[in-house]
């Protein structure tokens, strides 16, 4: 059978598929949105080929409202985008990227990296990635190919002297990111 009636690990749970689907980030609710709208369309259009024009029509409507749907979700997505991060983070996106252009630019860059990045709760990667930045949306662009070919080189990049003395822990907020003895006792 083509169609299933269940989604395995969701044994027709379909309450918890929907809780799941429903919290993930509003990009990535977007995206899965929009390619449920397409697979529905191509639906119909094997159905318009076959001659059954009312169920065509209908999976039509269907996938036109889920692509609808998939905007609204983008729109909400880039309304709060920049909530998605503490406030050190959005502050300093804020101080630095003074165009609104650059601040939206900077959001996303730094929001497309993170979808790759969901256990990183204390967000040190970010303030690694916007270290000496001033601003530069090319500089956050090539400090995010260094993070993305090894996260640990853009730790070491803005944490660390060229003698490989530890100077700053990312791992606090900007304001509060020397070393302090705990730091160094903690070794």
């Amino acid at each position: 059978m083509k169609h299933k009636s269940w989604i395995k690990n969701y044994e027709r749970n379909f309450e918890k598929l929907a809780e799941e689907i429903g919290d993930l980030r509003y990009d990535t609710l977007s995206e899965f949105l929009e390619w449920l709208g397409k697979k529905i369309e191509k639906d119909g259009q094997k159905d318009k080929n076959r001659g059954r024009m009312k169920l065509a029509n209908n999976l039509q409507k269907a996938a036109i409202a889920l692509i609808a749907s998939s905007e609204n979700i983008k729109e909400a997505w880039r309304i709060c985008e920049p909530y998605m991060f503490p406030n050190d983070v959005t502050q300093k996106v804020r101080t630095e990227f003074r165009e609104s252009n650059k601040k939206r630019e900077a959001f996303k860059l730094l929001s497309d990296f993170y979808r790759n990045w969901d256990d990183d709760a204390n967000f040190r990667l970010a303030r690694c990635l916007l270290f000496e930045t001033n601003g530069d949306i090319e500089k956050l662009k090539i400090n995010i190919n260094l993070a993305n070919s090894d996260p640990r080189d853009i730790i070491i990049q803005a944490e660390y002297d060229h003698e490989m003395n530890w100077l700053r822990n990312y791992n606090r907020p900007f304001g509060e990111e020397k070393i302090t003895q705990e730091d160094v006792g903690s070794f």
